[in-house]
């Protein structure tokens, strides 16, 4: 049964909030404000947990353990000076405020849950959302930034780096780790033009735990994605060319660049040993 994520909520005082990405993500809702943690991490109320981030706390399964990536949102009350009581949120209004005027959150990764027998489907339905939201806004980058460097070389000038280039990185390393291809519009070609002199981000550098023997004994790389993470690593740069056949498979350039990853190995390895 599929479950439509905007429209899986109906009780008044207290409502599941799944959200399906890498970091926590803010709810605002009439002066209100609360997080619900990625989908690898749980909440505990700050009201029981100092210093903590989130009001609330995961919700718990039928064992009792929290669930990632979720809270138990409920009505927040408050006693007024008068004797009565003040509702500073309202888990059911929140709920309508956010189905009927914030509709496209319901497609980047988020939705609500009454019953917590609920929350693995619709995470299984929300991750999807998330990724492609994700796999958009690293594609949108990139373009950008094809864009700004065309521009400069147009008018002659020396293209810089931009003010912060881990956005770049960051876009890059998305698609690489995703096996996701740029269009040819915007493919190949220009995605090799930001890594060239122009541009170059940051370099993730080896586990420092890790000796070179055991760096050395690690398998070669199997597919296009790890190849071009193990030359990172190493600081095999790549030329344009070498990139394309990264991206396209060509096995002759990739048996060059992994006789180039070797030499860089073996370089280590009499190092190590001397």
């Amino acid at each position: 049964m599929k479950v439509k994520k905007s429209r899986l909520w109906n009780r008044v005082n207290s409502q599941i909030f799944v959200w399906a990405g890498d970091k926590p993500k803010e709810i605002k809702f009439s002066g209100f404000r609360f997080k619900v943690p990625p989908r690898t991490e749980t909440a505990r109320a700050d009201k029981d947990h100092p210093g903590s981030i989130y009001k609330f706390e995961s919700a718990r399964d039928s064992k009792g353990n929290l669930i990632p990536g979720t809270v138990l949102a409920e009505d927040v009350m408050n006693a007024s000076p008068s004797g009565g009581v003040h509702r500073i949120f309202d888990v059911a209004a929140c709920c309508e405020y956010l189905n009927r005027d914030v509709p496209e959150l319901f497609n980047q990764g988020f939705a609500i849950v009454s019953d917590v027998n609920d929350v693995p489907l619709a995470m299984a339905e929300i991750l999807p959302d998330y990724d492609a939201t994700q796999d958009k806004k690293a594609h949108s980058i990139l373009q950008g930034e094809m864009e700004r460097q065309r521009k400069m070389e147009e008018k002659g000038q020396i293209v810089t780096e931009r003010e912060n280039p881990e956005v770049v990185a960051w876009a890059m390393q998305h698609l690489a780790r995703r096996g996701k291809t740029v269009r040819p519009s915007h493919g190949a070609d220009d995605i090799a033009a930001v890594l060239e002199g122009r541009y170059k981000g940051p370099v993730e550098p080896l586990k420092e735990v890790l000796p070179v023997p055991d760096v050395m004994a690690a398998p070669p790389a199997t597919d296009g994605k790890s190849l071009f993470q193990e030359c990172e690593d190493w600081g095999v740069r790549l030329s344009k060319r070498e990139l394309e056949a990264v991206i396209t498979g060509d096995e002759e350039q990739i048996a060059f660049i992994r006789s180039k990853l070797k030499v860089k190995r073996e370089a280590a390895g009499v190092e190590a040993s001397a």
